[in-house]
């Protein structure tokens, strides 16, 4: 899976816009992936700060998260994978 941002650097109270795109999964498998799953996680503590669902239809999610006011500051990582499991890990992780 390959996600598109719409920038490199949020702050507090902005939206992070996406776009999410299955890469090298044939089109036979995208009803697999019906739900993707989209987190920023705190760098320190590995904490999820906020987090949503999203549809994906034809290979494709897109959406966004707002940062809520409240974060602490720090370095954290924006992740996202799909609902599609093998041996309990996720297929399709960005």
């Amino acid at each position: 899976m390959f996600v598109h941002l719409d920038k490199g650097v949020y702050l507090n109270n902005d939206n992070i816009w996406f776009t999410a795109y299955l890469l090298n999964c044939p089109k036979v498998n995208w009803p697999d992936h019906k739900v993707m799953e989209a987190a920023l996680v705190k760098d320190d503590d590995q904490s999820v700060a906020v987090q949503g669902k999203f549809q994906m239809q034809r290979g494709i999610a897109s959406g966004n998260l707002t940062i809520p006011d409240s974060i602490p500051p720090g370095n954290f990582t924006f992740i996202a994978y799909t609902n599609k499991l093998v041996n309990g890990q996720p297929v399709a992780l960005f």
